[in-house]
């Protein structure tokens, strides 16, 4: 009505969680709804509030993480963000299907791996990228948090 161009958006979806090394060594992290991430003021507010806390990764749904598991080091998909229960819903790389229904099926061997911010850290979980070749590459918290800045 007044002329200016304007844009909303849902405030029930999830865009991202980051996650923070605080300084006794434990991991949190801080959802950001869609509509939180498209605010002139998004960014790191946990590293403001929290002194000394380092930024480990921030991580969308979709996105790839290696970690330790079952005694392998495993490529699993984040399925589902759960920052109200400070968690997240993964499965491994190479499963598919209708991930819900399988895991109420008994005699399917496929379950969810529902990994807590700081589980994630015992299980030495880093986001990695995946090559044309299949080859897993790390992404470094470094150059993660340069390029969101």
């Amino acid at each position: 009505k007044v002329g200016k161009i304007y844009k909303s958006y849902s405030a029930g979806e999830n865009a991202f969680v980051d996650i923070f090394e605080l300084p006794n060594g434990k991991w949190v992290g801080e959802g950001t709804s869609v509509f939180q991430a498209n605010q002139d003021n998004a960014g790191f507010s946990s590293s403001e509030r929290t002194p000394g806390a380092r930024f480990v990764m921030r991580v969308c749904k979709g996105d790839l993480i290696a970690l330790d598991h079952n005694g392998a080091r495993t490529i699993m998909v984040v399925r589902r963000l759960a920052p109200a229960h400070n968690r997240f819903l993964l499965a491994a790389h190479n499963e598919t299907g209708n991930l819900d229904e399988r895991n109420k099926d008994s005699a399917d061997p496929f379950h969810w791996l529902q990994a807590t911010y700081n589980v994630l850290r015992t299980m030495k979980a880093e986001r990695v990228r995946v090559d044309e070749l299949g080859r897993p590459w790390r992404i470094p918290p470094e150059e993660a948090a340069r390029a969101l800045q």
